[in-house]
């Protein structure tokens, strides 16, 4: 207050006038762009945990794969390596009842199965599609399974016929057996429409002409009437002219 008072009177300097604040142009900056945020990383644990159970599985398909060969080796009459019985035993419970019976299938039907080889053994996809080819396979060979059956059958006539032991029945899934109803179904309605097929009772068959009328026959010739007979005479008529009777 006093210095106010001072300064009015012109004893104190008159204070310096403030600058004015400059006007600068600033021009706005976009926002720096951020990285996309990345996945955190799968453990250590984790991994090994993984490649853990996919080599677990390579194992097993392994094992099943040789177990195949094995079964495969036994049936086969053109091999005669020896085969431990207790190995065999073990392969065809690695196998499965169903599988190693479609295997007996295609023994009697004459049907061959690929074998894996030694070097697919170590190959984890190839393991593994030839696991699921063969399952499948299995499961829908209708065919297949029908003629080794009727193969089956035949030699068990045989072997009773020759006093041997005939070998036991195919177990056949009740799936499959209604893949082979349908199957027998579809062949007897083919074979059906094909020898209906001539008899013009199948569509688009062509129905043959009716046979020709047979020819007709000649005409009798006119018979000739025999003149009537002469009717004897009576007593007192008229003899008749010479030359007629």
């Amino acid at each position: 207050m006093l210095t106010t008072i001072l300064r009015g009177l012109g004893i104190l300097p008159q204070p310096r006038p403030t600058r004015p604040a400059s006007r600068r142009h600033e021009t706005p900056t976009p926002p720096r762009p951020t990285a996309c945020p990345t996945p955190a990383p799968v453990s250590d644990r984790e991994a090994k945990a993984a490649a853990t159970r996919a080599d677990a599985q390579r194992r097993s398909d392994a094992k099943w794969a040789e177990a195949i060969r094995l079964v495969l080796r036994a049936g086969d009459a053109s091999d005669t390596r020896y085969i431990d019985p207790h190995e065999l035993l073990l392969a065809r419970g690695r196998v499965g009842p169903e599988l190693g019976e479609y295997l007996r299938a295609c023994q009697y039907a004459g049907i061959s199965l690929r074998r894996i080889g030694d070097a697919e053994l170590a190959d984890a996809k190839r393991l593994a599609a030839y696991r699921a080819d063969l399952t499948a396979r299995a499961a829908t060979d209708a065919e297949g399974w029908d003629k080794g059956n009727l193969a089956l059958i035949e030699r068990q006539k045989g072997a009773r016929r020759t006093g041997r032991e005939p070998e036991p029945d195919l177990v056949i899934p009740p799936d499959v057996q209604g893949l082979i109803a349908k199957m027998l179904a579809d062949r007897l309605a083919r074979l059906s429409r094909r020898q209906g097929g001539g008899q013009g009772t199948t569509q688009g068959a062509v129905t043959p002409p009716p046979p020709p009328p047979p020819p007709a026959a000649p005409p009798a010739a006119p018979q000739m009437e025999e003149p009537p007979e002469d009717e004897p005479e009576e007593p007192g008529s008229t003899p008749a002219p010479m030359g007629r009777r």
